[in-house]
């Protein structure tokens, strides 16, 4: 399939070409309106992403697609970002997804300890963008881990009015859908860069990743400049030390992008996520793939079986798909083994 995919990506590029008498289709394309430069950008970034998802499976298909996409036009602007406007047109199937459950669930709208973490431990003005403050003042910005268990006799910090829910700006009936951005090609390019697969300086195009990322979510500009000059931004250590660096700043560029940033974690392990006591079907882990419907069982019988056969573990939630090869994972939290990781 990933085969497939990087080389339909390399045939639309080369089919999307530009020619003053084709007719355009205009509004009718929601996405970018017939930009076909932007059409160009993003089938080229998108093959970017998807030969870096392979690249601890299928090293040589990785470097090969991203040695000829580097020689083609990126997404390298906010203004290039490619993003789905949802509408306020009275069909909940066009609206927003989390204003449409915040309508039902406000106060579930919460936010997870491995984004306050982070952001906390790298002091990141992101925070209060991404995040409300708790109700309770001395909670300050406090996410929900995943699976912990109150324990009787200490108290629980994550009651109602200690935790922190989204921010407003995306529990609106009209946003942006953010597709791909600027800054996670940036930061896509440093990790190649440190891998070896280009001659490109990961230092600066972890710097650039976080500006664009920063200045998309509209960060001010004097934050951006005293962030850039705190450790933080700056890569430091082994390469794995350094490639976590990169990865959890990517995983805060797609924050709200769920399934891009599920698959980061499983590719790589970062960010290093918090779990607690509570194991669940999965022994306490963060899923590594979701289980195929019952309905392929009861329908697709051979093939069904055939594709499990081909699974180290069976079809289950733990399993890993073919590209998820990094060895040593899942990583843990430093904080793991306490009974609340604050």
């Amino acid at each position: 399939i990933y085969r497939e995919i990087l080389k339909e990506l390399d045939e639309a590029y080369e089919a999307l070409q530009s020619d003053p008498g084709q007719f355009s289709l205009g509004n009718a394309d929601i996405v970018l309106k017939g930009n076909v430069d932007g059409w160009k950008r993003l089938a080229n970034s998108l093959r970017l992403r998807m030969a870096m998802r392979v690249r601890y499976a299928a090293p040589e298909l990785a470097k090969q697609h991203i040695d000829e996409v580097m020689t083609r036009p990126l997404i390298t602007t906010n203004a290039q970002n490619v993003k789905l406007a949802t509408l306020n047109d009275g069909n909940a199937d066009n609206a927003n997804p989390f204003y449409t459950k915040n309508q039902t669930s406000p106060n579930n709208m919460l936010v997870s300890f491995t984004l306050t973490d982070n952001l906390k431990r790298l002091g990141d003005p992101r925070l209060p963008l991404l995040a409300r403050r708790a109700n309770a003042p001395e909670a300050g910005y406090r996410g929900v881990p995943l699976q912990f268990e109150t324990v009787d006799g200490i108290p629980s910090p994550y009651q109602t009015d200690s935790v922190s829910r989204m921010a407003l700006s995306f529990l609106q009936p009209v946003v942006d859908i953010v597709i791909m951005n600027a800054s996670e090609v940036f930061l896509l390019r440093a990790e190649a860069a440190l891998a070896g697969i280009t001659n490109e300086d990961e230092q600066d195009l972890y710097r650039q990743g976080i500006q664009l990322a920063m200045a998309q979510y509209g960060v001010a500009t004097g934050d951006i400049t005293t962030y850039l000059a705190s450790p933080a931004a700056t890569l430091a250590g082994t390469d794995e030390q350094k490639l976590e660096q990169i990865i959890v700043q990517k995983w805060l560029a797609v924050y709200y992008n769920i399934n891009e940033g599920w698959a980061e974690f499983r590719r790589t392990g970062y960010p290093r996520i918090w779990t607690g006591t509570l194991k669940g079907d999965t022994d306490g882990n963060v899923p590594r793939r979701l289980t195929y419907p019952m309905a392929e069982s009861l329908r697709n019988g051979d093939n069904y079986n055939a594709a499990v056969s081909r699974l180290n573990g069976g079809d289950n939630l733990m399993s890993r798909v073919w590209w998820d090869k990094k060895a040593g994972l899942p990583l843990a939290h430093p904080k793991q083994g306490q009974q609340y990781p604050e």
